[in-house]
């Protein structure tokens, strides 16, 4: 075997390695693994509801970052316009009357 094919082996040997591990992985956390009971059961009320909760929730964590987004956007609108503007201090001179001109 030529370097090259040693080493296409061993990173192929890598790859599926890692394919099995993720298969595993992916197994036990649906539960597949192992000869218990779900937490959750497929196609109960439980489990509706628990998608309806993870349904609701993901909607208001996006309206939130969308408020988020939006008030940043004006406070930094807000800042820009605070730092376009000037305020010039006119102090009065000893001895000068601006009314008598």
């Amino acid at each position: 075997m030529t370097e090259k094919n040693k080493k296409v082996a061993m990173i192929k040997s890598l790859f599926e390695s890692a394919y099995a591990f993720g298969r595993e992985r992916k197994n036990h956390f649906l539960g597949k693994s192992h000869k218990g009971n779900p937490i959750v059961p497929d196609r109960s009320v439980a489990s509706q509801t628990l998608m309806i909760v993870v349904a609701i929730m993901s909607f208001l964590t996006c309206l939130t970052f969308a408020i988020v987004v939006i008030v940043w956007q004006q406070a930094s609108n807000w800042q820009k316009d605070i730092a376009s503007e000037v305020t010039i201090q006119v102090r009065p001179v000893d001895g000068y009357v601006l009314a008598d001109e």
